[in-house]
């Protein structure tokens, strides 16, 4: 399940931490006492026999990759200036700093005495002091280039393979004269691991399907097939093989080179496997799961709860109890306000939840999982239905990006699909009713309108399109991003849609004008997905796999308010509670954050007095349009009864302009130019007024409402 964290190290601003990431390396420390495992969100200490979470070391963004050294406690993490720094996993303190040029943390090895390290890159191999931050020396890598490296147990030799061409050559090193002392073999494949015998006299290679014992004195071979090995670890006392891969784990003795056992459990595949000092435990990993197991005995020990993989979607039900978060395989359940663990829907191995959508009602949830649609009952925790067909249309398991919402009534389902070009919307939530179609390439994002009028889709096609819901007519294109849009949303009152995408922008539309208001930019990759806060006066948006931010716009000015930063991945979505107080955000990094917004979103809206037969949520005063303006505006409003109206406009410093008699008004909806309060930028004597910052406030019998406008000359 999702883990609760609100003691490790949250990132500022941040309230609470759902998850603690998928997990990747994992080691002992040399006293045996303590499991370290490298995660997406930092490197996890545990107490290596009770499991219980000691520290965690939070990972910076900024830093391209970490590297656990398994012989001594310190870790390795690459700088954005390609320095490499050698940091103490006690205290996180830095020990000393690798001053070379690093372009990644994959090509290396660590030296069994702990404080020698060896890394490839195009020039050769270079062997590094851990302790004083020294290159001792450089192997010249002939034509070989390096992408797997091994040290012996007495660290005096090195094996590398490197690709020569369409086959790769094993090659064996002489670690104190930096020379090569052997070719194994010049014709090897997709070698993935490599380890030494305890004695230095055999070699294991393993590729995805076979491993490979080498004779080092003769060069001899003995290739054994197997299932998928792309993991090894020795035991201690260098008697049993560990090989792992996506069929689990497999014990080999390793004189006799036979199978003596094997470990199952893993559900996906192994990432990691370690063997403690003493020998009695082994550990082993695999992005949500982190098992210790009895060595003698071949029984798993315990699972450390709370690890998880990426987080692709979420979806908030109508009453708040419950956020439902997609992750590969899997939709978990939460309840967002006491933070308690409703339970999970396991939905398939493989199919990833890449789009949620509650019902309004909050009984039904619909996921976008594999191939196609899946209908929940939430309530009992039950698959009810599945959408596999769309008249002559067969979903696809191909759609990796999809959407998915319902309308405000409940009578329609919409779907959309990165490979389609239609849009389909299911009567009743499950019977193919209609398709909206003008796109010319796949739709990734859609939205509707608080009314259920106006559906807005984005498309692999650069446009964004407006869809009149009743006629299926496309009623507006957008023309302004440069690559495919990946969000779509409308704010409150449906008289803005932000769009976002893969051009690092997003754009703000004036519905109405279907023109551009703003255009925003500051994201460094793609622009994943976009909210509005209740009051509609603040967009947030959230960047890509590159850049992990999520950034806060002022929606009047185009301005960046905050950059939210504590996610190590990109933010696949987002959304707000329904107090708007809170947001709430899921990364690829396997994490769920939540985030105290209030410091940093104006309440622009405020309600003095308020009838006691009036509703709190009928009657409203929504965000003049266009705004900025010159040198026209309307002010859009909601009433819940019949009263007096009237609006009184006033500069910044609170001077009365203008006022606006509305009369006797009816309950209802006034949002379009002929039914809104129409504002000609002029003062009570005609005047035109002076650019600047406006307010305008609704009087409605007993209620009154305050908002923000600009005119822009």
């Amino acid at each position: 399940g999702l883990e609760t964290d609100t003691r490790w190290h949250l990132p500022e601003h941040a309230t609470l931490r759902l998850g603690k990431g998928g997990v990747g390396d994992v080691t002992f420390s040399p006293d045996g006492k303590r499991l370290y495992a490298d995660s997406s969100v930092g490197i996890w200490k545990y107490d290596a026999h009770t499991g219980k979470e000691l520290d965690l070391i939070p990972r910076n963004p900024e830093y391209d990759s970490y590297k656990l050294n398994p012989y001594a406690e310190i870790y390795l993490c690459l700088r954005p200036d390609n320095t490499v720094q050698v940091r103490n996993l006690i205290d996180n303190s830095v020990n000393v700093t690798l001053k070379g040029d690093f372009s990644g943390l994959y090509r290396i090895a660590f030296s069994p005495d702990g404080h020698t390290f060896a890394d490839a890159n195009e020039m050769g191999i270079r062997i590094w002091d851990l302790t004083t931050g020294e290159q001792k020396t450089t192997f010249v890598a002939l034509t070989d280039r390096i992408h797997t490296l091994e040290f012996n147990a007495d660290g005096t030799m090195l094996a590398s393979v490197g690709s020569g061409g369409i086959f790769g050559i094993l090659r064996l090193w002489d670690v104190a004269s930096a020379t090569s002392i052997k070719v194994l073999s010049e014709y090897v494949q997709h070698i993935d691991r490599l380890i030494f015998s305890l004695d230095g006299n055999t070699l294991v290679s393993a590729t995805h399907y076979s491993i490979t014992f080498w004779d080092i004195a003769s060069g001899e071979k003995e290739t054994i097939r197997t299932p998928p090995s792309y993991r090894m670890a020795l035991s201690g006392d260098g008697k049993t093989l560990i090989t792992g891969g996506w069929k689990g784990m497999f014990l080999w003795d390793f004189d006799t080179q036979m199978i003596r056992g094997e470990l199952s459990g893993h559900k996906d595949g192994i990432g990691s496997i370690t063997i403690s000092p003493d020998g009695s435990t082994m550990a082993s990993s695999y992005a949500d799961e982190l098992f210790l197991w009895d060595f003698e005995s071949g029984a798993r020990k315990m699972a450390i709860p709370g690890h998880t993989q990426g987080v692709f979607s979420m979806a908030l039900s109508p009453d708040g109890n419950t956020l439902a978060t997609g992750n590969k395989d899997e939709i978990h359940l939460v309840n967002p306000k006491t933070s308690e663990y409703k339970g999970m829907l396991y939905v398939d191995d493989w199919y990833y939840n890449t789009s949620l959508a509650f019902s309004p009602d909050g009984n039904i949830l619909a996921s976008k999982s594999g191939e196609w649609i899946l209908l929940w009952d939430i309530e009992r925790s039950l698959h009810i239905a599945t959408l596999k067909d769309f008249g002559e249309e067969r979903l696809s398991r191909s759609n990796l990006d999809s959407a998915l919402t319902y309308s405000p009534d409940g009578r329609f389902l919409v779907s959309a699909y990165d490979r389609f070009t239609a849009i389909h919307l299911w009567a009743a939530g499950r019977i193919p009713a209609a398709a909206f179609v003008g796109h010319t390439d796949g739709v990734r994002t859609i939205d509707i309108s608080f009314d259920g009028k106006t559906l807005a889709s984005g498309s692999n096609d650069n446009t964004v399109k407006l869809w009149d819901v009743a006629t299926r007519k496309n009623t507006a294109t957008f023309n302004g991003h440069s690559d495919q849009v990946y969000s779509v949303v409308f704010n409150n009152d449906a008289s803005i849609l932000a769009s976002g995408g893969k051009d690092k922008t997003i754009i703000l539309w004036d519905v109405v004008t279907e023109e551009p208001i703003h255009l925003l930019t500051g994201h460094t990759d793609t622009v994943n997905c976009l909210a509005f806060s209740k009051d509609g006066g603040t967009l947030v948006s959230s960047g890509g796999w590159y850049d992990s931010t999520i950034r806060l716009w002022d929606v009047t000015s185009g301005e960046q308010k905050k950059i939210l930063k504590g996610h190590t991945s990109g933010v696949r979505d987002i959304l707000f509670v329904h107090d708007g107080s809170t947001l709430i955000s899921g990364s690829g990094d396997g994490t769920v954050l939540f985030w105290d917004v209030t410091p940093f979103i104006d309440t622009i809206e405020t309600t003095a007095k308020l009838a006691e037969d009036v509703n709190r949520q009928a009657t409203k005063l929504f965000p003049n349009y266009p705004n900025p303006f010159n040198p026209e505006t309307w002010i859009p409003y909601q009433l819940a009864s019949a009263t007096d109206v009237k609006v009184h406009i006033y500069s910044f410093d609170g001077r009365l302009v203008r006022t606006l008699e509305l009369g006797h008004q009816q309950a209802g909806v006034y949002q379009s130019r002929n039914k809104a309060a129409y504002w000609n930028g002029k003062n009570e004597f005609g005047e035109r007024v002076a650019s600047g910052i406006y307010y305008y406030t609704l009087f409605a019998g007993k209620f009154t409402a305050t908002r923000r406008m600009v005119i822009l000359k």
